[in-house]
């Protein structure tokens, strides 16, 4: 027998037009024997992001219970004035409960696109976006393959108008030549990735260019600069490495472009640019500022501690808080398959240790930010200590080899010289990078 249930809409995220915004007009069916629920709801006028909570007794049944949804939900919906409908899988989802004796009542929530919900997905091979609550709604889990090879998910940083402390003013281990302290208060909210880029969502965008220039895959070890090094790929969910900061926004081979050169959007065939094609601009992917990427990376910690808020115990060598985070010390050319470790308190994994994650701005030693918004660095003037007449960009987080845990730390940062440089050059197995897309 099916059942009707009346159930209220709630609204999310900023609104710039109450009257417009929201939904109307909610109903549900329960089917018994198939346990399937069926949810429609009207759109007003405004499209909206959709998601759906179960409740009981007026509470949240919670995020990991409510999976299996299908439909007009998880995405954005256009489809204004018109009927929406959307299908929860109750007995796969939330087994051994009943839902059709009146106890159980759901909640249509729209968000702003502006005000997303805190976890998106992106399907790399056809563009589909997806929205969740949190990682344990994801189909399967964040830490199936599938979402290190052939989805991104991204989590949402809410940054704007949060006052903090970038770089380190006394921590064990502070770099006083690299690391200004300095309160930065980011004018933008933005999606970042929850892992590093890896090799195989990497091959879906521009084609894995050291297997066709002789460089040896299935080999054991490469020679480069006259240095014996094993080969380059460890495994698909392993962070991509070996190229240059160009492939990222400039070219897909690697050749300095400038009309590309941030805050220009990145060219077309670039690896940024061509995410970008991929979901038709509904997410404009970029690499993150530093101030960006120091911020994520601290989660709201603060001097003195790693990223989970554990304190920082050791100025150099190994630290045992770390050992949980990060994957370091290792003492060769080698990285681990991204998500292994425990992540920061925003769910991002890797952002100590692993491979060095490159930044949009250029790099200047303890570099202070002309005001307080954390902007690009673009003084391309030549790296003061490269010898080699380059610029480099900041990289940040840290690798595999090194030994000395205060080079992972939050306010820790390096660089990578760029264009023409043999250190900018592809084949450098410890720099790696991961996504964000800046909310308008």
């Amino acid at each position: 027998m099916n059942k009707q249930i009346v159930f209220a809409c709630a609204l999310a995220g900023a609104l710039t037009c109450v009257a417009e915004f929201g939904v109307q007009d909610q109903s549900v069916t329960v089917n018994g024997i198939a346990h399937q629920i069926k949810i429609e709801y009207t759109l007003k006028d405004v499209p909206a992001i959709v998601t759906i909570d179960v409740k009981t007794n007026g509470v949240s049944i919670g995020t990991s219970n409510i999976t299996h949804l299908s439909g007009d939900v998880n995405r954005l919906v256009d489809k204004t004035r018109q009927r929406c409908t959307a299908y929860w899988q109750a007995d796969k989802s939330w087994p051994g409960h009943v839902v059709s004796d009146g106890s159980v009542t759901f909640e249509v929530v729209a968000w702003a696109t502006n005000r997303p919900p805190d976890y998106c997905t992106v399907n790399l091979k056809d563009g589909d976006i997806r929205y969740y609550n949190a990682e344990d709604q994801l189909p399967d889990g964040a830490a199936d393959a599938k979402y290190k090879s052939d989805y991104l998910v991204l989590r949402y940083i809410a940054a704007a108008g949060v006052p903090w402390y970038m770089g380190s003013y006394d921590e064990l281990g502070r770099q006083s030549d690299r690391e200004t302290y300095q309160q930065i208060t980011l004018t933008n909210d933005y999606y970042m990735g929850i892992y590093e880029f890896t090799q195989a969502q990497w091959s879906k965008f521009i084609d894995i260019y050291w297997m066709t220039n002789g460089l040896p895959v299935n080999g054991s070890t490469i020679t480069e600069g006259g240095v014996e090094r094993e080969r380059h790929y460890v495994g698909d969910c392993n962070p991509v490495s070996h190229f240059k900061f160009e492939h990222l926004r400039e070219s897909s081979n690697g050749t300095a472009n400038a009309a590309c050169a941030w805050p220009a959007a990145p060219s077309g065939d670039s690896v940024m640019g061509r995410l970008r094609s991929l979901v038709d601009d509904k997410l404009l992917f970029d690499l993150p500022s530093e101030a960006q990427w120091e911020f994520a990376c601290r989660s709201g910690t603060t001097e003195g501690h790693w990223n989970d808020g554990s304190e920082i115990l050791a100025a150099s060598g190994a630290d045992a808080n770390l050992d949980q985070l990060a994957y370091y010390n290792t003492g060769m050319y080698a990285t681990a398959e991204v998500g292994t470790k425990n992540p920061n308190r925003w769910g991002l994994y890797d952002m100590h240790g692993n491979v060095r994650e490159m930044c949009l701005d250029y790099y200047k030693p303890a570099y202070r930010y002309p005001d307080e918004h954390g902007d690009v660095c673009l003084d391309a003037t030549t790296h003061p200590t490269s010898g080699q007449g380059y610029p480099g960009h900041v990289l940040r987080g840290g690798q595999s080899d090194t030994g000395n845990c205060n080079l992972l730390r939050s306010a820790a940062r390096s660089w990578v010289l760029t264009n023409g440089s043999s250190q900018g050059y592809y084949r450098d197995k410890q720099n790696g990078f991961r996504v964000i897309a800046v909310m308008p």
